[in-house]
């Protein structure tokens, strides 16, 4: 049989009754997404974020698979099929869907707070057991947390997704508008290549330190500067998906950025500020060995305070130039949708016609 990957969405859960996250008066509009979707919100405020999710649960008890969750199952009759899905709700395996891979996280599970991708901490509730409280611990001692990927966290099963996407002989997407990261990367190159753009400069910093400090370029600063990749792509991409949000909600591209710009700029910052901190001592020296380790705390300093700038600056000029291009390739695609429409509006009596005879 052939291979038949199914990328799902909101948007296939949303005709169940389940509220989607980034629709005009989704939960998005009711909830701040940086007090009950990152782990910055989660750390300042642990119950309003377990509350929400407890809810979300509750929720579950009072919906059901509607009919492409059930006919995404029955397709197993004749292919392979794996769902990708961005949805954490478990309509599809309450459809009889065998294989699902879930992106975000799955809401009727928990797990450690410490440990989060630990399977040995992941725990799968049951319905009486769905809401949890502070105190509720895991394994390893922490405070149960939902096993979500809230903003700004790795995506561990989107290497298996990947996997599975390129191996398709049909690829289906229902319910998405590949709009949210890591999903995105299977439609477009434009918002990896932006935030990717971003990295050789912030190897720039990482150079004009070492010429400010005196300090030789060796092993020890090139490890520091590929200890910047990872926070400079993670900061892209949490600046980037903001403000993709945003738009999702209507407003204009420089509205967008602006507004996103303004919520990401201190989870941006503390991720930075607490990193440099950590590197001072390190880079100042002091004590036997300490020349060999300076070198990797000043590329650090000096490529993080350049990259996070440039975050904040290069990456929404960038977003704004291209967003302008694809809203004009947009409108070809939309008037060259409108004008297939029109033809077959004009022509169906002739089309249908011809399929009965």
């Amino acid at each position: 049989m052939k291979n038949l990957v199914v990328l799902t969405g909101a948007g296939m859960s949303a005709e169940s009754g389940i509220s989607t996250f980034r629709d005009a008066g989704g939960l998005w509009d009711q909830y701040p997404v940086e007090q009950v979707a990152t782990p910055e919100g989660y750390a300042a405020n642990p119950k309003l974020v377990i509350d929400f999710y407890n809810e979300r649960r509750k929720q579950l008890l009072a919906v059901k698979p509607n009919r492409g969750h059930k006919l995404v199952s029955e397709m197993e009759k004749f292919f392979n099929v794996t769902v990708i899905t961005q949805n954490i709700d478990n309509l599809h395996e309450r459809a009889g869907s065998s294989h699902i891979i879930h992106l975000h996280g799955e809401l009727t599970k928990v797990t450690s707070s410490w440990q989060p991708n630990n399977p040995a901490y992941i725990k799968e509730l049951k319905p009486e057991e769905y809401e949890i409280h502070l105190g509720d611990l895991a394994g390893d001692g922490s405070q149960f947390r939902p096993f979500i990927v809230w903003f700004g966290e790795s995506v561990p099963m989107i290497e298996t997704a990947i996997e599975y996407a390129e191996t398709a002989d049909i690829f289906l997407i229902i319910g998405t508008s590949l709009n949210v990261y890591p999903a995105a990367q299977f439609e477009s190159l434009t918002y990896p290549f932006i935030i990717m753009f971003s990295i050789p400069f912030a190897f720039s910093g990482v150079l004009m330190a070492l010429y400010g400090t005196g300090t030789t370029l060796n092993v020890m600063s090139l490890l520091g500067g590929i200890m910047l990749i990872g926070i400079v792509v993670k900061n892209g991409i949490v600046l980037i998906d903001y403000i993709t949000l945003c738009r999702e909600r209507g407003m204009s591209v420089i509205h967008s950025v602006v507004v996103s710009g303004r919520s990401r700029l201190r989870p941006v910052l503390m991720t930075t500020l607490t990193t440099i901190l950590g590197m001072v001592p390190m880079a100042i020296g002091g004590g036997e060995g300490s020349e060999m380790w300076q070198p990797l705390g000043v590329s650090v300093i000096g490529g993080l305070t350049v990259s996070t700038v440039l975050t904040l600056i290069l990456v929404p000029v960038l977003y704004c130039s291209f967003a302008g291009t694809g809203i004009k390739r947009n409108r070809k695609k939309m008037k060259a949708s409108r004008e297939l429409n029109d033809y077959y509006q004009a022509h169906k009596t002739e089309m249908t016609k011809g399929k009965k005879e």
